[in-house]
Parts: C-alpha cells; sequence; structure tokens
C-alpha cells in the first residue's frame, strides 16, 4: 500500500478542488460565446484538458496512490506548453493541427483511402484557418515540443525540468519505478498541478473571452502551503 499525503497536502488539495468550479464557469462561457477564433477554441480544449487529468489526479491522490498520480502530470504539462505557444505566436496552432495529421498517417502510410482523406482534411484546414486570417502563416512543418516550449515563453525550469522529470513516469524509467524520483517529486506534484491549472486559465483569461475571477488568491495559498511542505521535506519531516 502506497503512503498517504500528509497534512500540508491536505491543503494544496483543497485549492484544486476550489478550482474546479472556476474551470466549469469560465469552460461554460467560453462554450456559449459566438464566433470564437481558432485559437480561443483550442485554448478552451487546453483548458478542458487540464481540467479532466486534475480530476483524475486529485482521486488517486486522495487514495494514496502518489506513483499513479504523477503519470497525470507529464501531460498537463505539455498541454500547458502547447496552449502557451498558441496564445504566444501566430502559425504555432495550424502547425500543431499539421503535427497530428502527420502522426496519424504514420499509422495508415499503407492506405490509401487513409491518404486520400488526410490530405482533404489538411487542405480544409488551410482554408479554415485562411477564411478567419488571409495573412494566417501556414507552415506544413511537424512541430517538436521544444519549439513550443520556446514559444510559450514558460520560465526554462518548466520545460528542462519538470516536464523532463515527469516524462520519466509516462516513459516508464527504471528511476521512476525503482521510487528514486519520490523524494524529489512527493512535495511538488501538487504545486505543480495547480500551477498547470493556474497557467492554463490565466491564458484563457488573457486570450479569450471566458469569465475568469482574479487567480492571485489561489497563487497566495499555491506558495504558503507548497513552501511548507518543501521545507518538511527537505528536514526529512
Amino acid at each position: 500500500m502506497e503512503s498517504k499525503h500528509c497534512s500540508q497536502e491536505v491543503e494544496l488539495l483543497k485549492i484544486l478542488k476550489d478550482l474546479q468550479p472556476i474551470f466549469t464557469a469560465a469552460l461554460n462561457s467560453l462554450e456559449n460565446e459566438k464566433g470564437l477564433t481558432q485559437k480561443s477554441r483550442y485554448l478552451g480544449w487546453a483548458a478542458k484538458s487540464v481540467d479532466l487529468a486534475t480530476d483524475s489526479y486529485m482521486l488517486l491522490r486522495e487514495a494514496g496512490r502518489m506513483h499513479g498520480s504523477k503519470s497525470l502530470i507529464r501531460p498537463m504539462f505539455e498541454t500547458v506548453i502547447a496552449a502557451g505557444a498558441v496564445a504566444n505566436e501566430k502559425g504555432i496552432l495550424f502547425q500543431k493541427y499539421y503535427t497530428e495529421i502527420a502522426k496519424a498517417n504514420k499509422l495508415f502510410s499503407k492506405d490509401a483511402t487513409h491518404q486520400a482523406r488526410a490530405k482533404e482534411e489538411l487542405e480544409e484546414l488551410k482554408q479554415i484557418f485562411q477564411q478567419e486570417d488571409p495573412a494566417y502563416p501556414i507552415k506544413c512543418k511537424e512541430l517538436k515540443i521544444s519549439t513550443m516550449a520556446k514559444a510559450a515563453k514558460l520560465p526554462d525550469a518548466f520545460y528542462e525540468v519538470g516536464y523532463s522529470t515527469y516524462c520519466e513516469f509516462t516513459h516508464g524509467s527504471l528511476r521512476a519505478v525503482m521510487g528514486k524520483l519520490n523524494d524529489a517529486t512527493d512535495p511538488i506534484d501538487t504545486s505543480n498541478v495547480i500551477s498547470c491549472a493556474l497557467i492554463v486559465l490565466d491564458l484563457l483569461q488573457k486570450h479569450t473571452s471566458a469569465i475568469v475571477p482574479d487567480l492571485s488568491p489561489f497563487l497566495e495559498r499555491q506558495a504558503t502551503h507548497s513552501m511548507v511542505w518543501r521545507r518538511r521535506a527537505l528536514e526529512g519531516g
């Protein structure tokens, strides 16, 4: 049986619970908006993805399934990186869609019917973007996560340390499976999830018409309880 979280984590999980109705209200307000741009739609989908992952994370974490909960953090990091890149750099969204189509095509490389349909889908996608903005840059080149990380304008450690570390849990690295990363990650897991949630909500607030309240109280609560647990972890408490 895996160990359950400490009392400080209870407070951090409460922050995630308090963010759930904010996600719901923001996504509902965006969904009811007419004439959404492709960028606004994507940021809404990104926020929904983080919200769903957060919900599953809390269930696992509260049950003391620490290792299982960690496997959900890397997808949140990747979604936030992509959302930040889409928000900050024009052209990234089309390139991301192109990348997803190209990867799907590799699975059906010998299927002529699928390839023909994929080509049609790509042309339709180009038209959608250019109808919205005739000057939209169309770049048919696969996009790397490192490229999106630079465009997202997040702190370097978000991608170079955070994303890279949680990749080990989803890739089944020996360090992760043997528990050698637990001491370093246990005290920061939930705070990282909160960061992902707050970043994507902030992107909704700044780049869409979604209704998002002032997030500073959540940042303050996160900082307070994260510092307590980090200190306890360093002290071996």
